[in-house]
């Protein structure tokens, strides 16, 4: 009986870690995996599905996070061949060793330029490295009449 409590806590452990975990707040964007790139948008929903995730949307204003950094190739560098490394965490108020920021225009910006309003939706979509399991998470976040960011988004597994 003891084998099989522990076969299958140690299949628990090796599945939550596995699956990728997401935080938002108005400060920085976490993640239990590194960030490659994140891009934000600000959305006008029309309709919701049955579980209160947007299906009609309009993007209002976009931006993404482009890597800073020296990304010349280093065979010193194991893990990622270039003197660059991903990081756990984006955050949107500080600078940035790592990231900045920009717009559709290609404006750079150290800080967020999209400020996060009440009662409005907003689609975060990261992608991976085909190194760290390739595709990409669209996440539909909500931010409530308190300004509170709701956790319950919806995370979709892409290839796009």
């Amino acid at each position: 009986m003891r084998q099989i409590f522990t076969f299958v806590l140690l299949i628990f452990i090796t599945f939550s870690c596995l699956s990728p975990r997401y935080s938002i707040s108005k400060s920085e964007f976490k993640s239990n995996r590194r960030l490659w790139v994140l891009s934000i948008s600000e959305l006008r929903v029309d309709s919701l599905d049955q579980s209160g995730i947007p299906v009609k949307y309009t993007v209002l204003t976009s931006v993404d996070a482009g890597q800073k950094g020296d990304h010349e190739y280093d065979d010193t560098n194991k893990g990622y061949e270039y003197n660059w490394k991903p990081q756990k965490r984006i955050p949107f108020n500080k600078i940035s060793k790592y990231y900045y920021w920009y717009d559709s225009e290609f404006n750079k910006f150290d800080l967020l330029p999209i400020a996060f309003k009440t009662d409005n939706w907003y689609l975060l979509t990261k992608w991976q490295s085909s190194s760290a399991g390739g595709g990409s998470y669209k996440l539909f976040v909500f931010v409530n009449e308190k300004g509170e960011f709701e956790k319950h988004f919806d995370i979709h597994k892409g290839s796009w």
